[in-house]
């Protein structure tokens, strides 16, 4: 009994096994064929990375970095070298300039006071009686000391009653409608890209600190989700893949038509490379409020905005 119960026992774990890999085979597959490859996934912001393209990210927001620092360590440099001695000299020169007028002004007229004659002393005067009117005896009229009766008192009278105003209700005149009434708060970012995965790790990095992030992958569709909703910015590139042809300013045309639905959504142009220095103004003057191809100086204007809250990842 226990040897059949043995081999029941084996014959069942083959089998539970032979079913893992029928319902798991296409998982493992692609894990084998990565492996192969040298090439494993990882799943950052609701796209798959390879490991390669992870890596190629986190070196370019780490590239970023250090020009950043290298920027500000250069231009602190250059304020120790020229700039506080530049402030010295300025400094040097103005109180120079006011010890060259100090020496030069005349010198102020002594003030002479008149001396003041003395007060001649007043008459003493003597009181002469008069005989019609004779003096009167007692104590002068101030130092004599009567009794002061205190009147009665009277009842304080009682509060007059408090009505409250209501406040006054603004009217239909006052309140001007705007584009802003008859839509809902923003709330979120849209990040428009046709290649949603190579921002992977900028978007997690938002989503990881509470930041709703929406993706869009082309044109059409940021406007079609902007139609939907209000965001409290939209962050695009410049060069898009787009009904199957290459658009180097995408983002231009992106920007123009976003300022024909709405003038106050805050836009940012987030690219390098050619087209970006290209367009890049065009756009600037078609309305975006942000041109840059740095990670860092887009974080800081998010924080300037207060979208990007400077607080600890959530996980």
């Amino acid at each position: 009994m226990a040897e059949t119960i043995y081999w029941l026992a084996t014959l069942l774990w083959s089998l539970v096994v032979l079913l893992a890999l029928i319902v798991f085979r296409r998982p493992l597959g692609r894990l084998i064929r990565s492996a192969g490859n040298r090439d494993l996934l990882v799943r950052i912001a609701d796209q798959d990375l390879s490991v390669a393209e992870l890596a190629r990210q986190q070196a370019d927001l780490i590239n970023d970095l250090q020009h950043q620092v290298s920027a500000l360590r250069q231009r602190v440099g250059e304020l120790e070298t020229t700039g506080w001695q530049a402030h010295d000299a300025e400094h040097e020169h103005a109180d120079a300039r006011l010890a060259e007028l100090i020496a030069a002004a005349p010198a102020p007229a002594p003030v002479v006071i008149p001396a003041q004659p003395e007060p001649a002393p007043e008459p003493v005067r003597t009181l002469v009686p008069h005989p019609q009117f004779p003096v009167p005896s007692g104590p002068p009229p101030w130092e004599r000391v009567e009794a002061i009766a205190e009147p009665a008192a009277t009842p304080p009278a009682p509060p007059a009653p408090v009505t409250e105003k209501a406040p006054a209700l603004p009217t239909q005149a006052d309140r001007l409608p705007t584009p802003s009434d008859r839509r809902p708060a923003p709330s979120g970012l849209l990040w428009v890209d046709d290649h949603p995965e190579h921002s992977a790790v900028q978007i997690d990095l938002l989503q990881r600190h509470q930041v709703m992030v929406h993706t869009a992958r082309s044109t059409d569709e940021a406007l079609d989700s902007l139609r939907k909703r209000r965001y409290e910015m939209v962050i695009s590139g410049m060069t898009r893949d787009e009904n199957g042809k290459s658009i180097p300013n995408a983002g231009l045309e992106l920007v123009r038509a976003i300022r024909m639905l709405d003038q106050d959504t805050p836009i940012a142009i987030y690219s390098n490379g050619q087209p970006a220095g290209m367009y890049g103004p065009m756009a600037q003057d078609a309305g975006a409020n942000v041109l840059t191809g740095s990670w860092f100086e887009l974080a800081e204007e998010l924080r300037t905005r207060r979208l990007f809250p400077i607080t600890k990842p959530s996980r």
